[in-house]
């Protein structure tokens, strides 16, 4: 994310305005994305929170071989990855 708002706040055809409007709406839009990955973990919920999670690149490979054979087979399916290792 810093990378990005380093290039919004490096482009200098945009007025400083513009470029501020523009890093307050990626900051607005990564927020989301870590309040949908983060916010209120539930059961019902949590296979929904881990894709999220998992897309945003934040888990490790030792994190997700820490889950059960049924959720990461269930990971790799909704991610269109191949089948984990047993």
């Amino acid at each position: 994310m810093l990378a990005e708002i380093d290039g919004i706040t490096s482009d200098t055809a945009k007025t400083p305005h513009e470029r501020y409007l523009d890093v307050y709406q990626c900051i607005k839009q990564r927020d989301k994305e870590l309040a949908n990955a983060f916010d209120g973990p539930r059961r019902s919920t949590a296979i929904q929170q881990l894709i999220t999670i998992q897309s945003l690149a934040l888990l490790t490979p030792e994190e997700i071989s820490g889950f059960s054979i049924e959720t990461r087979s269930t990971l790799s399916f909704l991610l269109g990855e191949d089948e984990p290792e047993t």
